[in-house]
Protein backbone atom coordinates (compact mmCIF):
# COMPACT_ATOMS: atom_id res chain seq x y z
CA UNK A 1 0.00 0.00 0.00
CA UNK A 2 0.90 3.66 -0.80
CA UNK A 3 1.60 5.91 2.29
CA UNK A 4 -0.03 9.73 2.02
CA UNK A 5 1.31 12.70 3.96
CA UNK A 6 0.93 16.35 3.35
CA UNK A 7 3.82 18.61 3.50
CA UNK A 8 2.81 22.16 4.27
CA UNK A 9 5.35 25.37 2.94
CA UNK A 10 3.64 28.85 2.93
CA UNK A 11 0.03 27.65 3.88
CA UNK A 12 0.19 25.41 0.35
CA UNK A 13 0.03 21.93 1.48
CA UNK A 14 1.63 19.63 -0.92
CA UNK A 15 1.03 15.98 -1.41
CA UNK A 16 3.66 13.46 -0.92
CA UNK A 17 3.28 9.63 -2.05
CA UNK A 18 5.55 7.43 -0.61
CA UNK A 19 7.93 10.25 -0.03
CA UNK A 20 7.72 11.89 -3.14
CA UNK A 21 5.78 15.19 -4.18
CA UNK A 22 3.14 14.44 -6.91
CA UNK A 23 3.79 18.07 -7.73
CA UNK A 24 7.21 17.68 -8.91
CA UNK A 25 6.40 14.22 -10.02
CA UNK A 26 3.86 16.13 -12.40
CA UNK A 27 5.90 18.82 -13.24
CA UNK A 28 3.65 21.23 -12.83
CA UNK A 29 3.70 25.15 -11.46
CA UNK A 30 0.32 24.91 -9.83
CA UNK A 31 -0.72 24.68 -6.54
CA UNK A 32 -2.39 22.36 -4.31
CA UNK A 33 -6.09 23.24 -3.89
CA UNK A 34 -5.27 22.52 0.00
CA UNK A 35 -4.41 26.08 0.91
CA UNK A 36 -4.10 26.99 4.50
CA UNK A 37 -6.06 30.54 4.24
CA UNK A 38 -8.12 28.97 1.67
CA UNK A 39 -10.02 27.39 4.35
CA UNK A 40 -9.47 23.64 2.69
CA UNK A 41 -12.05 21.61 4.68
CA UNK A 42 -14.15 21.23 1.30
CA UNK A 43 -11.17 19.85 -0.24
CA UNK A 44 -10.23 17.77 2.30
CA UNK A 45 -13.84 16.89 2.86
CA UNK A 46 -13.65 15.66 -0.89
CA UNK A 47 -10.62 13.34 -0.78
CA UNK A 48 -11.52 11.64 2.48
CA UNK A 49 -15.56 11.33 0.55
CA UNK A 50 -14.31 10.53 -2.63
CA UNK A 51 -17.03 13.05 -3.87
CA UNK A 52 -15.18 14.89 -6.56
CA UNK A 53 -16.84 17.95 -7.60
CA UNK A 54 -15.35 18.18 -11.29
CA UNK A 55 -17.52 15.55 -13.25
CA UNK A 56 -16.93 12.74 -10.18
CA UNK A 57 -12.83 13.67 -9.92
CA UNK A 58 -11.02 15.59 -6.87
CA UNK A 59 -9.16 18.77 -7.85
CA UNK A 60 -5.88 18.39 -6.31
CA UNK A 61 -3.55 20.99 -8.02
CA UNK A 62 -5.31 24.34 -9.18
CA UNK A 63 -3.95 27.64 -10.90
CA UNK A 64 -1.51 29.43 -8.45
CA UNK A 65 -3.55 32.95 -8.93
CA UNK A 66 -7.01 31.42 -8.18
CA UNK A 67 -7.25 31.66 -4.71
CA UNK A 68 -10.63 30.77 -3.27
CA UNK A 69 -12.48 29.49 -6.47
CA UNK A 70 -11.53 26.95 -8.47
CA UNK A 71 -10.98 27.94 -12.17
CA UNK A 72 -10.96 25.76 -14.53
CA UNK A 73 -9.73 27.95 -17.51
CA UNK A 74 -6.55 27.93 -15.85
CA UNK A 75 -6.64 24.32 -15.64
CA UNK A 76 -4.89 22.06 -12.95
CA UNK A 77 -4.75 18.46 -11.73
CA UNK A 78 -7.80 15.72 -10.97
CA UNK A 79 -7.85 12.60 -9.68
CA UNK A 80 -11.13 10.28 -9.53
CA UNK A 81 -10.85 8.04 -5.93
CA UNK A 82 -12.63 4.90 -5.44
CA UNK A 83 -12.86 2.01 -2.55
CA UNK A 84 -12.02 -1.50 -2.94
CA UNK A 85 -11.49 -4.54 -0.83
CA UNK A 86 -10.59 -2.26 2.57
CA UNK A 87 -8.75 0.45 0.27
CA UNK A 88 -9.25 4.05 -1.16
CA UNK A 89 -7.76 4.19 -4.76
CA UNK A 90 -6.98 7.03 -6.47
CA UNK A 91 -7.16 6.52 -9.70
CA UNK A 92 -4.28 7.74 -12.34
CA UNK A 93 -4.09 11.46 -11.68
CA UNK A 94 -5.68 13.78 -14.87
CA UNK A 95 -4.74 17.27 -16.25
CA UNK A 96 -8.01 19.52 -16.62
CA UNK A 97 -9.06 22.09 -18.73
CA UNK A 98 -11.67 24.20 -20.44
CA UNK A 99 -12.25 23.97 -24.22
CA UNK A 100 -14.74 25.24 -26.66
CA UNK A 101 -16.25 22.92 -29.30
CA UNK A 102 -18.81 22.79 -31.66
CA UNK A 103 -21.17 22.14 -28.65
CA UNK A 104 -19.89 24.46 -26.80
CA UNK A 105 -17.72 25.09 -23.45
CA UNK A 106 -16.89 21.58 -21.89
CA UNK A 107 -13.91 20.35 -19.61
CA UNK A 108 -11.56 18.20 -21.12
CA UNK A 109 -9.37 15.45 -19.18
CA UNK A 110 -5.77 14.18 -20.11
CA UNK A 111 -4.19 11.29 -18.53
CA UNK A 112 -0.44 12.09 -16.73
CA UNK A 113 0.40 8.32 -16.27
CA UNK A 114 0.82 8.67 -12.92
CA UNK A 115 -0.84 6.31 -10.46
CA UNK A 116 -3.01 4.55 -9.58
CA UNK A 117 -2.11 4.77 -5.87
CA UNK A 118 -3.60 2.86 -3.04
CA UNK A 119 -4.15 3.50 0.65
CA UNK A 120 -5.22 2.26 3.95
CA UNK A 121 -7.78 4.20 5.13
CA UNK A 122 -7.34 4.66 8.39
CA UNK A 123 -3.49 6.12 7.39
CA UNK A 124 -5.23 8.65 4.68
CA UNK A 125 -7.31 9.95 6.65
CA UNK A 126 -5.21 10.82 9.20
CA UNK A 127 -3.29 13.79 7.12
CA UNK A 128 -6.55 15.35 5.86
CA UNK A 129 -9.02 15.23 9.29
CA UNK A 130 -7.18 18.06 11.08
CA UNK A 131 -8.07 19.92 7.91
CA UNK A 132 -11.69 19.32 8.37
CA UNK A 133 -11.93 21.16 11.54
Amino acid sequence: MNVLELRESDGVFDFVVDGVSLRSLLRTDNTSTLRRWDRPEGFARELVDGDGSLEGRVPIYACRECRVKLDTWDGGHAVRIGRSDGRIIWHEIEEFGNSVGDDGEQLDFTPTGIGPFEFDPAQYRAPLEPLMT
